[in-house]
């Protein structure tokens, strides 16, 4: 996410306030669960762009509850790294 979006993702949250928005990130989350919950013949040909939209939904609002929590990005990207090592760690033992 570029910095513009970023500002834009603050000012929403700000907007909103806490409790609307961990609401909303459920709901997104939602929809992209059943997206990818979809039997394939209940999937439109064209449905990597729905899919699309809903990671581009969730996205928004896992930045907005980065800054309304004040998680920078450098602790999110340290906790991803000690994330995929344990994966990697656990696929290879």
């Amino acid at each position: 996410m570029n910095h513009s979006q970023k500002i834009r993702c603050e000012k929403i949250a700000e907007h909103y306030g806490r409790k609307t928005q961990e609401r909303q990130t459920v709901s997104e989350l939602s929809e992209l669960m059943y997206v990818l919950t979809r039997r394939p013949d209940q999937r439109q040909p064209d449905w990597t762009n729905e899919l699309l939209d809903e990671i581009a939904d969730v996205s928004i609002m896992m930045q907005q509850m980065m800054h309304l929590y004040d998680i920078s990005s450098d602790e999110l990207n340290e906790r991803i790294n000690y994330k995929l090592k344990r994966q990697l760690g656990r696929m290879e033992g």
